[in-house]
């Protein structure tokens, strides 16, 4: 029996919702995304939810995680794949999902700057 061969699925690149603008290298269909954001609201029946960040907010599509518990106003991060349609509106259909309450976000954001900043150098090195 042959087996199939299955495409790896991507942690996500880690990305701040103000990153997500149409000059960003981060838009794009089908890249895989790890966001984070308050739960500004939801919608149970479309399955459509609204994360908010200072002021950027991204729709996610929460159709694969029903399960999970929601609270508006709670810290969440999604990893999922974006979809952009044709008149650049951004959804990231969530494939994975969790709480963060409590999450220090200066300390986040420092963390990402230092990983991206290794990053950097790992690939020119």
């Amino acid at each position: 029996m042959a087996m199939a061969m299955v495409a790896p699925v991507s942690p996500g690149v880690v990305v701040r919702l103000h990153e997500l603008h149409s000059a960003s290298p981060y838009v794009a269909s089908d890249q895989s995304l790890r966001v984070l954001g308050s739960l500004e609201r939801f919608d149970a029946a479309s399955g459509i939810a609204v994360l908010t960040d200072g002021g950027s907010a991204l729709r996610v599509d929460l159709q694969h995680l029903r399960a999970l518990p929601l609270r508006v106003g709670s810290l969440f991060e999604f990893i999922g794949e974006l979809e952009v349609n044709p008149v650049q509106e951004l959804t990231l259909k969530a494939r994975v999902g969790r709480n963060v309450d409590g999450m220090d976000l200066r300390l986040f954001d420092k963390v990402l700057q230092f990983r991206r900043k290794f990053e950097e150098e790992f690939r020119t090195s």
